[in-house]
């Protein structure tokens, strides 16, 4: 049988309850978000990096469709 001294005031437990929830759910959104972020950043960077090379790049969509880019010669 639980036994404890301090007792709260139900409005009160929810309240901190909901303030706690919805913090971790926008501390949740907030590190997915960074993540996509760094992942597309580093996307970014691997493209430049290989087209500053005068490499081509495939990106390749979910659709299966395939676009390639790549660097415009001088004389264009």
């Amino acid at each position: 049988m639980a036994d404890h001294i301090n007792i709260s005031q139900i409005d009160r437990f929810d309240s901190e309850w909901n303030s706690r929830l919805e913090f971790n759910k926008l501390k949740a959104e907030l590190d997915i978000m960074t993540q996509r972020f760094k992942q597309a950043q580093s996307n970014l960077d691997a493209i430049f990096t290989r087209i500053a090379r005068g490499e081509d790049v495939e990106l390749h969509y979910s659709n299966g469709d395939v676009v390639r880019v790549g660097r415009l010669s001088e004389e264009a």
